[in-house]
This record gives C-alpha cells, structure tokens and sequence, in this order.
C-alpha cells in the first residue's frame, strides 16, 4: 500500500482509483492545501505523511530534485487536455504495471505513450 497527495490539478476522482487498487490517498482541496504553494504540497508530502505528490505541475520534479530531504516520489501527469478518465486511465495503467519500489522516491513522468522513472536523489 502507498500514500499518495493529489495536487489540485489532478481530478479528485482519482481517489476512487487509489481506494480500489488498495492505497491511500487525499487531495490537497480536503486538507486546506488548495492555496498551498508547491513547496508547502511537498512539505506535506514529506513530513507528514510519506505520501508520493500526484500533479500535472513540472515545478514539482524540480522541487525533488533539490530538495535535501528524501522525497517519497512524484508523480507527473503530461497529458494533453487531461479529464477525469484519463487521468484515471493512465495511473491505472501505472500502478497495475510497476510495482511499488520502482515508483518510490523516484520522479515518474506520465505521458499518452510512454512511463519514464528516475531514481531520486538524481546525480
């Protein structure tokens, strides 16, 4: 099982996904972190709840790259015009298809065709 934040930009029907294939999730809107700013959304991340961010938001892969703390992952949705069901769709596609330790502090770039994984800290 793995904990997971959604950004503000990723749908919060996403939730029901991560419920059925046996994780934990939340969306910042229900822990007061809609108006968060990305380094407070990692912060989270990081402190309290060893979750891996979910988001639409590059700054993200970068915040992790610098951070000095160990970053549970990010994952990074690069989807043209995304709703609802693909988002759903290409994290299902994701978590039935990896297992957990890859996606562990690790930045995980989703796009319509490819899954790329890269370990963290990088360098």
């Amino acid at each position: 099982m793995m904990n997971f934040l959604l950004d503000v930009g990723i749908s919060p029907k996403v939730l029901s996904l991560l419920t059925s294939l046996g994780h934990r999730g939340v969306h910042c809107t229900d822990i007061d972190l809609a108006s968060a700013s990305d380094h407070q959304i990692l912060d989270y991340a990081i402190q309290d709840n060893d979750a891996i961010v979910i988001t639409s938001d590059l700054g993200f892969g970068t915040l992790a790259v610098f951070e000095e703390r160990v970053v549970p992952g990010v994952i990074i949705l690069r989807l043209n015009n995304p709703n609802a069901a693909q988002m759903i769709a290409s994290l299902r596609q994701l978590l039935t298809g990896v297992n957990a330790e890859q996606i562990h502090q690790a930045i995980t770039v989703v796009e319509p065709h490819r899954i790329r994984i890269t370990k963290l800290p990088i360098g």
